[in-house]
């Protein structure tokens, strides 16, 4: 028993990866992050074993590895920190200067180390902490597990129970499209450069109404959503009071068994979505789950950042990013897979339109939120770093980049979207219900940390348009948000006696999803002067 505690380094391997997987599970599936586990523990087992044959010697020889695992699987997160970072007019946060003397301190170490005897209390210590901060991760991982698993269980439940009477009465389909990140037009116009007003006349001309002074409940996706696909808000919920992680994956269950979900399928309706690369806007339990054949590279992106948490930063970054062939093989196949989400599900939506039955469609289309994959004629831009989803100030390539691409990608989706659009239409026996609209804006001047920093018009200001087949939009208005959207739509369609709730906005603390700051009385000022484009300056 006392010579497991030798294995304390190999724990700590694992720590790394498991870490990153826990505080990532709302964004990768579990499975991605198996391989750099397996990996990762390998290379603690080899560095141990390599250490006792120099040493013969376990305490010593667990301690003498300990270091430069750490200096490994922690060399991306500190050069992140420090890249920018200058000393007498240098930048010192740069690979030529941290491998060095990485280098000096591990050989330091163990020439120190190779002098002196350890105590067997100190590998008790190290044992005992590493032990305490591997719980961590292993729990949330093993609750948001239990929590996969309970939801599966109830869905089946919910499937047997749920009626099927009134699939033969050819009711009108309903679609839920979310654009993610789709900005309104009068934001897209003076802070982008591009006039969307072809795309929103087009939809005028198709008899929508396009709520033109709408904003977004919520900053983030997650609050977003839930809000809207529970027509509630979410500062009321009992899971305000769990831990950041318990209240993500409660709000990722309220978004996949929602409250217009249970309703549309006791009413006989089936469902229909899609996948997204993004597992809590993913339904798989759904009627019909849509998912198009990818072909993914050697490292699915889970890996890649793991890859760049670590000292293999510095080879990526001075000689693989810089290849052609790394950046085919290993970079490319996650956008590439990206794409072919976004353009399959566009491209699906008309041929559910043929399918015979009623069906509840949510189809969460991850553009023109970055990653930046198509340019403004939907050409495919090349990869040149690893694949994220990520927004605002936390968008690797800095604002510039992100106004240029965003604008060009938003060009493309538009025009997407509005022959998707036609496509319903003109193949919908029975006219449809299409509720088209953003869970929030556009990120260019969102600072993720600060509400203060950040230019709330932009990120609150949203797309949201509504087709309903009778063109009753009397209980439609300019300022509706998505709170609101289904509350409407029961009303009008289903009998439902549902009083509208006041419009509110509130910005959404990057620490923790119900940590909400209210905006709304900041969201009706005009737009700023900023110019048009990439070059506009932040306001």
């Amino acid at each position: 028993m006392k010579r497991l505690l030798f294995l304390y380094p190999v724990l700590f391997a694992a720590y790394a990866p498991l870490t990153m997987l826990a505080q990532n599970l709302n964004e990768v599936p579990l499975r991605e992050g198996t391989r750099a586990l397996v990996v990762s523990i390998v290379v603690g087992v080899l560095a141990l074993l390599l250490a006792w044959l120099l040493f013969r010697d376990g305490h010593k020889a667990a301690l003498m590895v300990l270091l430069p695992l750490l200096a490994f699987f922690s060399y991306g997160h500190l050069y992140n920190v420090v890249r920018n970072m200058t000393l007498a007019g240098v930048v010192v946060g740069r690979h030529r200067y941290l491998l060095p003397l990485a280098a000096t301190l591990l050989g330091l170490w163990t020439w120190w180390l190779a002098r002196r005897r350890v105590s067997p209390q100190v590998t008790q210590l190290l044992a005992l902490v590493i032990g305490l901060l591997a719980v961590v991760p292993i729990y949330q991982i093993i609750v948001h597990r239990g929590a996969e698993l309970a939801e599966a269980a109830a869905s089946l439940s919910r499937e047997v129970a749920t009626s099927r009477a009134g699939q033969g009465q050819m009711r009108p389909d309903i679609y839920y499209i979310v654009l993610d990140g789709y900005g309104r037009s009068d934001v897209l116009r003076d802070l982008y450069g591009f006039d969307d007003s072809r795309f929103i006349d087009f939809l005028r001309s198709q008899d929508f109404y396009v709520a033109t002074e709408s904003h977004t409940n919520y900053s983030a996706t997650l609050a977003s959503l839930a809000s809207t696909l529970n027509m509630t808000y979410i500062d009321g919920w009992p899971e305000r009071d769990l831990s950041d992680s318990l209240a993500r994956q409660a709000l990722e269950r309220r978004i996949r068994d929602n409250e217009v979900r249970r309703r549309l399928e006791r009413e006989g309706y089936r469902v229909v979505a899609f996948e997204t690369g993004i597992p809590f806007t993913e339904w798989p339990d759904a009627d019909i789950f849509l998912q198009p054949d990818t072909v993914r590279g050697p490292l699915n992106a889970f890996e890649v950042q793991f890859v760049e948490s670590t000292a293999l930063r510095a080879a990526t970054d001075l000689y693989f990013e810089r290849h052609a062939g790394y950046r085919s093989a290993v970079l490319q196949p996650e956008y590439e897979a990206h794409r072919l989400r976004v353009q399959y599900t566009l491209s699906s939506l008309g041929r559910v339109a043929r399918m015979q039955g009623d069906f509840f469609v949510f189809a969460h289309v991850v553009s023109p939120h970055p990653p930046f994959v198509f340019g403004s004629h939907g050409e495919r831009l090349p990869a040149t770093r690893a694949y994220r989803v990520v927004d605002g100030d936390d968008y690797p390539g800095g604002r510039e980049e992100y106004l240029r691409g965003y604008r060009d990608q938003a060009i493309y989706i538009a025009r997407v979207v509005q022959e998707t659009i036609q496509e319903i239409l003109e193949n919908s026996e029975t006219p449809p219900i299409i509720i088209l609209q953003s869970d929030h804006g556009p990120g260019g001047y969102l600072h993720l940390r600060s509400v203060a920093e950040t230019y709330l018009p932009e990120r609150f200001s949203i797309l949201n348009a509504y087709f309903f087949p009778d063109g009753d939009y009397q209980n439609l208005y300019p300022t509706i948000t998505p709170v609101n959207s289904f509350r409407v739509l029961f009303n009008r369609y289903f009998g439902g006696d549902e009083p509208l709730l006041a419009d509110r906005s509130y910005f959404v603390a990057l620490h923790h999803v119900f940590d909400l700051t209210e905006v709304t009385d900041a969201l009706d000022q005009p737009l700023p002067e900023l110019g048009r484009g990439p070059s506009a300056p932040l306001p």
